[in-house]
């Protein structure tokens, strides 16, 4: 190939124009309006942490799962998108069988998802997710005013 001659093998197969530019777009789009569902999920897990001991233990389960599914529905387009896969953690806590499933069975789930260390990290993530791309858009925007 010479001068302005360009295969389709230098941009991976696709065409460059504004096909892929809008998928993207579509791609972000979807992330904004999906961190408002791990802001839900996050604050319902911060809400059931801060409930008394009883309501909260009762509440932090059903909030934690679906937190941990939010996070695995953003890991699977992590996989999707990048090619990158990040290996998720260990499933949570069973909910305990219907004999055991009375309020002292809540009660060990709850403090078993307390003590679970992917708990934690969905937690973390579920805080920073939202404010990471913000901040990450205020900068580049501040930088293409200069």
């Amino acid at each position: 190939m010479t001068g302005r001659q360009v295969g389709m093998a230098e941009y991976g197969g696709r065409r460059p124009g504004i096909g892929p530019a809008l998928v993207d777009l579509g791609r972000c789009q979807l992330l904004s309006v999906a961190a408002f569902a791990v802001s839900g999920a996050g604050g319902l897990v911060i809400g059931a942490l801060l409930l008394p001991v009883g309501a909260g233990l009762l509440v932090l389960p059903p909030a934690a799962s679906a937190l941990r599914r939010m996070s695995d529905r953003y890991r699977r387009w992590a996989a999707q998108w990048t090619g990158t896969a990040i290996s998720p953690p260990r499933p949570l806590p069973p909910r305990p069988a219907a004999p055991e499933g009375g309020p002292a069975g809540r009660r060990r789930q709850a403090l078993a998802l307390l003590g679970d260390a992917g708990f934690w990290h969905d937690l973390r993530w579920a805080w920073a997710e939202p404010w990471t791309p913000a901040m990450l858009a205020a900068l580049v925007l501040g930088l293409l005013k200069r």
